[in-house]
């Protein structure tokens, strides 16, 4: 089956709650003779979540169109794994000069129809290279200073990964990573501190809303990250 790739705007993820978390895929063997625990872990662990968001209006509509075009499981979402216990989107766009809501503009300052730019996605720049299942990342964080802190989840190319701990050296931040990097990173590269993911459904029905009169419902998503072929 060919996956599509569907992107799911930053608005339509206004999220009430959100549960990010990294599935080990564990399975417990039970108890040796000698009564230790034993359990095989896969060696792909993957980011899963059942995030709730509320849904009105022209949002809901807009949710409703992006399940129509995924096909029910044939989707792959491009998701904005958003987390306000790390990042304050609105707050980085202000020190960038930047309009949060309405993006980012063309280099003429021109927007596109609708009044909207490009959605804006703050990063830092990866200060040497890593290798996949690289457990450590440094980076070059100095334009948003403070800003990347232990706990927080970010990406490389729709690839997330979450920051265990956070050390200076050499005037960069070295980060030390979990799961390993499952993509390398080149010096240079783009690390995004608003991380994207891509999912799929674990069941058909994911998100259906369901509303009266006026128009106004919670979703509730079930999404386990893709690593199938193509990745």
């Amino acid at each position: 089956m060919d996956r599509i790739i569907v992107n799911v705007p930053w608005s339509v993820m206004c999220l009430t709650t959100r549960d990010w978390d990294i599935d080990w895929r564990a399975q417990r063997h039970g108890e040796s003779l000698t009564g230790v625990s034993q359990s095989v872990y896969s060696a792909f662990p993957r980011w899963i979540g059942s995030p709730q968001a509320v849904l009105t209006g022209a949002r809901l509509l807009q949710w409703r169109a992006i399940r129509w075009q995924g096909k029910g499981l044939q989707a792959v979402y491009r998701v904005y794994m958003r987390d306000p216990a790390a990042v304050v989107r609105a707050r980085l766009a202000e020190a960038d000069g930047v309009d949060a809501a309405t993006g980012v503009p063309f280099s003429n300052d021109e927007l596109f129809v609708g009044d909207v730019g490009f959605d804006y996605r703050p990063f830092v720049l990866a200060a040497e290279a890593a290798a996949a299942g690289a457990t450590s990342v440094l980076v070059d964080a100095s334009a948003y200073p403070g800003a990347v802190v232990q706990g927080m989840i970010l990406s490389h190319k729709d690839w997330p990964f979450g920051v265990t701990s956070v050390s200076e050296e050499g005037g960069n931040l070295r980060l030390e990573v979990r799961p390993g990097l499952r993509a390398a990173i080149a010096e240079g590269d783009s690390v995004h501190l608003i991380p994207t993911g891509l999912f799929e459904a674990s069941e058909e029905g994911m998100g259906n809303p369901a509303y009266g009169q006026f128009a106004k419902t919670s979703v509730q998503l079930q999404l386990r990250e893709w690593l199938g072929p193509g990745r």
